[in-house]
């Protein structure tokens, strides 16, 4: 699993936390749970949740601004920069894909 991709789900994570506990404690029955359900998000590629709560907190213009835009900048450069994690995800996959592909046609001969 890609490091990146850790490190900004428990960034994410934590921010969550300490935005709102009571809210996060509402959602997730534990840290583990709430860290698993936005790293699956992020290795799905399904971020649009994780940005507009992002911008919430940025429209809010308290404390947490700062840190809500730093998060979901480094979200857009991992996610729509040139060397997105997505697109490192998918070229570890690769390799496989292709072997599979191989052994499919192998078998059809």
């Amino acid at each position: 699993m890609n490091e990146e991709v850790e490190k900004l789900a428990n960034a994410l994570d934590a921010f969550a936390y300490d935005y709102d506990p009571y809210g996060y404690h509402n959602s997730f029955d534990s840290r583990e749970e709430g860290y698993q359900n936005v790293l699956n998000s992020l290795l799905s590629g399904d971020i649009k949740g994780i940005r507009e709560y992002l911008l919430e907190v940025i429209d809010e213009e308290d404390s947490f601004q700062k840190e809500a835009q730093e998060l979901l900048d480094r979200l857009d450069d991992a996610f729509y920069g040139k060397a997105s994690v997505l697109d490192q995800l998918h070229q570890t996959k690769k390799p496989e894909a292709v072997h599979s592909e191989r052994k499919t046609q192998e078998a059809e001969r």
